[in-house]
């Protein structure tokens, strides 16, 4: 595992880790010079949770087992005053303060070109552009963000809005719907012969919150993906196929 990521890789999986899991990652946070030095025993008895818990955490981010991930903690830089700006000084000159933010920033983007994922990447895309329409909110510097985000998706297809004030998020984020977040799609089949498009499912099987996400064809078998944006859930279905039309019931043959 690249130097320097343990901490990135923490943080960037802090919103699906369990309480357990995060109390370990806090810790691991608050104190990374201490942490790096004990045993998985240590910890597991420090934080008063199970050594699996603390090894299937390790796993999580990665690692075969403790023990390697103590290594790269070990490896780790641990510098307290090491912070986005790169320990600007009262007693830099203005060259060396914008030689270390410009640095900061290229080392952020590496950072997060390290944590990205080719899975994580094509689904975000697939949401996005499954989107009836994509809201941007933000307050303060947050919300400069949020307009700059707006401003560059104004050259998109999918339609979307930003604004500042709180209020108007509130209500504008009242009335998003599921269709907001997922496109109504329908899947059908394309006759080779004729040229006539048959619809051969207007919505999916498992409600309004899934999608269609793919599908495959055969001359006797329909097979199809539905897929939830939101918590990544999908279903792969298949049903015969037959004269251009659905016949019996759909099968289930997978789901994740």
């Amino acid at each position: 595992m690249a130097r320097n990521t343990v901490f990135l890789k923490i943080k960037a999986l802090s919103p699906s880790l369990s309480a357990k899991e995060q109390r370990i990652a806090d810790f691991i946070l608050d104190d990374p010079r201490f942490a790096s030095r004990m045993t998985i025993n240590e910890m597991a008895a420090q934080l008063g949770v199970a050594d699996s818990t603390v090894f299937k955490f390790t796993k999580k981010l990665g690692y075969r087992g403790f023990r390697d991930f103590r290594t790269d903690l070990l490896a780790e830089e641990f510098d307290p005053q090491i912070s986005i700006h790169e320990n600007v000084t009262p007693e830099d000159d203005p060259l060396t303060v914008a030689h270390k933010i410009i640095h900061s920033s290229a080392k952020s983007l590496n950072d997060t070109l390290a944590l990205l994922k080719r899975e994580d990447l094509e689904l975000a895309l697939d949401f996005l552009l499954g989107s009836a329409r994509i809201s941007f909110y933000g307050c303060g510097e947050s919300g400069v963000i949020a307009m700059d985000a707006y401003q560059k998706f104004l050259r998109s297809p999918i339609p979307c809005h930003a604004v500042m004030d709180s209020h108007m998020q509130l209500m504008q984020a009242a009335m998003l719907t599921p269709e907001s977040a997922t496109s109504v799609n329908t899947v059908g089949v394309l006759s080779l012969s004729s040229g006539n498009l048959t619809t051969l499912l207007d919505v999916a099987s498992l409600g309004a919150s899934y999608s269609f996400f793919d599908v495959r064809c055969s001359s006797g078998v329909y097979a199809w993906v539905e897929i939830n944006y939101t918590d990544r859930s999908w279903l792969l279905l298949a049903q015969e196929l037959s004269n251009g039309s659905l016949v019996g019931k759909a099968v289930k043959l997978d789901e994740g």
